[in-house]
C-alpha cells in the first residue's frame, strides 16, 4: 500500500542540502520560528508534499472509480492531495513577494495542527488549514484557534480553505474561504 504523501517525515532527516532534483518534485514545510516558540508544546517535524498532485494521485491509484466508492482510504488520500495541492500553490504565489515569508506547519503533542504557517520577518503569522470537504465543521478551526490564542497579537489571522462556495467569518481573525479564491479575487 503506498505511503501517505502529505505526512510527517521519518525521524531520519533527509540529507542536506536536498538535491535540485528533489526540490523539483517535493516541497517541505517545517516549523516557523514564532510558531515553534508559541508555548503550546509544538512538534517540530517537517511535512513533505509532492509538488505534482496528478503524479501523486496516479501513484496512489486514486481515480474517479475509487473516489466514487467513498472508501475511507480514498477519501483520506484525497484530503492529503488537496492539502499538498493547496500548499504548493500558496508556496508558488508567495515566491513572487518582495519580502521574505517563512513557511511551515504547526502541530501540538495533543494532535492539534495547522497545515501551513506563513511568517513574516517581523514575526507576524497567518495560519492556513486546508479541507477537501464542501462544508467547514465546527471543530475544523480548532488548530487555528489554539495557534491564535498561543501567539496573541502576532497572529494576524487564519483561514480554512475548503471546497465549498461561500466565504465567511468563523471567529475573531478566523475565516473560511473557498479554495478557488487562491486564483480569483
Amino acid at each position: 500500500m503506498p505511503a501517505r504523501l502529505a505526512m510527517p517525515a521519518s525521524k531520519r532527516a533527509p540529507p542536506k542540502p536536498i538535491s535540485d532534483c528533489s526540490k523539483r518534485f517535493f516541497s517541505s514545510t517545517g516549523s516557523p520560528r514564532g510558531a515553534r516558540h508559541s508555548g503550546a508544546r509544538a512538534v517540530a517535524k517537517p511535512k513533505i508534499h509532492l509538488v505534482d498532485t496528478r503524479v501523486a494521485a496516479h501513484m496512489l491509484r486514486l481515480n474517479d472509480a475509487n473516489l466514487a466508492r467513498h472508501t475511507p482510504s480514498a477519501i483520506a488520500e484525497l484530503g492529503h492531495l488537496t492539502e499538498s495541492f493547496a500548499v504548493t500553490e500558496i508556496l508558488k504565489q508567495i515566491s513572487h513577494l518582495d519580502q521574505t515569508v517563512h513557511t511551515g506547519h504547526w502541530r501540538t503533542h495533543d494532535g492539534d495542527e495547522v497545515d501551513l504557517i506563513l511568517e513574516r520577518a517581523d514575526g507576524a503569522v497567518v495560519g492556513v488549514e486546508i479541507k477537501s470537504a464542501s462544508r467547514v465543521r465546527d471543530d475544523d478551526d480548532r488548530g487555528l484557534r489554539k495557534l491564535r490564542d498561543a501567539l496573541g497579537e502576532t497572529f494576524l489571522g487564519g483561514v480554512i480553505l475548503y471546497t465549498g462556495g461561500h466565504a465567511y467569518r468563523l471567529a475573531d481573525r478566523l475565516y473560511a474561504l473557498p479554495l478557488d479564491r487562491l486564483w480569483t479575487a
